[in-house]
């Protein structure tokens, strides 16, 4: 819950489309354009990374949405990437050989479930916090001052030692 308002949703999304249905809606409060960082590299996820940022910060100024800093987390640290790289391909029913040639060669060839940029998260893909996080937005601080504002506002107390089961009504008095 939102401290001192009722709940509230916050949606983040880097889909133009979203942001701008959102906007045309009437309903955009709450609405974020997501910038993930910039990695570096000239790989194809790393180049198509730095474009979609580039995208969705102009699509942000263009529909007067504020943009809101993410890492896109995939990983806890970078240590994690190679075990990520190995999950993906168990994922894409593929081998490693086979979903590295594809990432190699970019947006050219897309396999069924890669992410947005490619068949990997990108290297910047973890868990930032304190100087990184930082580094990683110095270009866009108010993302990231937005989302140190957004974080500021979400409060759950959850009761620990209990089930929680989500409710299916049937229709005759059960669940």
């Amino acid at each position: 819950a939102v401290r001192g308002r009722s709940p509230h949703l916050a949606v983040l999304a880097r889909d133009h489309r979203l942001l701008e249905a959102a906007v045309a809606s009437g309903r955009s409060a709450g609405t974020y354009a997501e910038v993930r960082p910039a990695p570096a590299g000239d790989d194809p996820t790393s180049r198509a990374e730095r474009a979609l940022r580039r995208e969705t910060l102009a699509w942000a100024a263009r529909l007067s949405l504020p943009p809101v800093a993410t890492t896109g987390a995939w990983y806890a640290t970078p240590a994690g990437r190679p075990a990520h790289r190995v999950l993906r391909a168990i994922g894409a029913n593929e081998t490693l050989a086979a979903i590295d040639d594809r990432a190699r060669r970019g947006s050219e060839v897309r396999g069924r479930g890669d992410l947005d940029t490619g068949p990997f998260a990108p290297a910047t893909a973890w868990f930032q916090a304190g100087d990184d996080l930082a580094a990683s937005f110095a270009d866009c601080p108010d993302a990231l001052a937005n989302a140190g504002a957004l974080a500021e506002e979400c409060r759950f107390a959850f009761a620990w030692g209990a089930f929680h089961f989500p409710s299916y009504p049937t229709g005759n008095g059960g669940s």
